[in-house]
């Protein structure tokens, strides 16, 4: 008996061992009856979100019409004693609030690069949008150097292709108004083909004996409060034809343009056209035929 008692005190105590090694297995994998702290699950990559404002590429002719406010380029003194022209061609990202963000010289004489930057660094743009949010622009900007006969000599830019579209003004340097003592009309930019509407007198050019040269000349002219030509500048078309194109259009007339009784001056550009007919002779204009006779 207690041999055998004994025996059923050894099995007791190894059902108790054996349950409470059991019980300190079950305590090291369920972390030893503390609550684990609960992780959020990870949230997926959705990647940066870009703050930078989208960028359009905007032909020139394009842009052009968009110009709301420039300064004129000036002629460097070294070139016009030189009588150096020609054109200047910029590359230009416009900032979405219209100014000029970054402005590159692409070609064109190295004298003139800095007359040309100086001023369109100054330019002022209507803003781009693209779905309602504002873009930048990369456009291209030239401008033409040309001397003309009689001072001031100044900068013009070309931006509007030989034949135009409608209601484009190119944007180019103006004249301080002068042959006044009183102050300075104000002014305002208007297309040419609307312009063309108010011509009252047309002078044609007149093309050199024996010289049947054809083309477009496109120059930039500002007219007065009372209609008459203040300055003239050569835009684009062939330069050879650019010299009868300027003096024709200096004696061009235009009705006086005036919003609420005020007289406005107008910036505007004129087209030339060098045309002959089967004789040989020069074309009217074609807005000729919109003048009084």
């Amino acid at each position: 008996m207690a041999t055998q008692s004994k025996c059923m005190k050894l099995a007791t105590l190894g059902c108790i061992a054996m349950a409470l090694l059991a019980s300190n297995c079950l305590a090291q994998e369920y972390g030893g009856g503390r609550q684990q702290p609960l992780t959020r699950p990870a949230e997926p990559y959705m990647g940066e979100v870009s703050t930078q404002p989208i960028r359009i590429r905007v032909a020139p002719e394009v842009e052009a019409a968009k110009l709301i406010y420039r300064v004129g380029a000036v002629y460097p003194r070294e070139a016009a004693a030189q009588k150096r022209t020609g054109q200047v061609v910029l590359h230009a990202i416009i900032a979405t609030d219209g100014t000029i963000e970054r402005l590159d010289f692409v070609s064109g004489p190295k004298i003139f690069e800095k007359s040309a930057k100086d001023a369109v660094r100054l330019w002022r743009y209507q803003p781009a949008l693209v779905k309602g949010a504002p873009a930048e622009v990369d456009t291209t900007i030239r401008l033409s150097y040309i001397l003309e006969e009689s001072p001031p000599e100044r900068a013009s830019q070309n931006t509007t292709a030989l034949g135009g579209q409608s209601g484009l003004a190119e944007e180019s340097s103006t004249s301080a108004s002068h042959g006044s003592d009183g102050p300075a009309n104000p002014r305002i930019l208007v297309s040419a083909d609307i312009q063309a509407n108010n011509l009252i007198h047309v002078v044609q050019p007149v093309s050199a004996a024996g010289q049947h040269v054809t083309g477009t000349v496109t120059v930039h002219a500002v007219i007065r409060g009372d209609g008459l030509i203040e300055s003239v500048t050569y835009a684009s078309g062939p330069q050879e034809l650019a010299a009868p194109a300027i003096e024709a259009v200096r004696q061009w007339r235009y009705r006086p343009t005036t919003l609420n009784g005020e007289p406005f001056e107008v910036d505007t550009t004129v087209r030339v056209v060098f045309a002959f007919d089967k004789h040989g002779r020069l074309k009217p204009q074609p807005n000729a035929s919109k003048s009084e006779k």
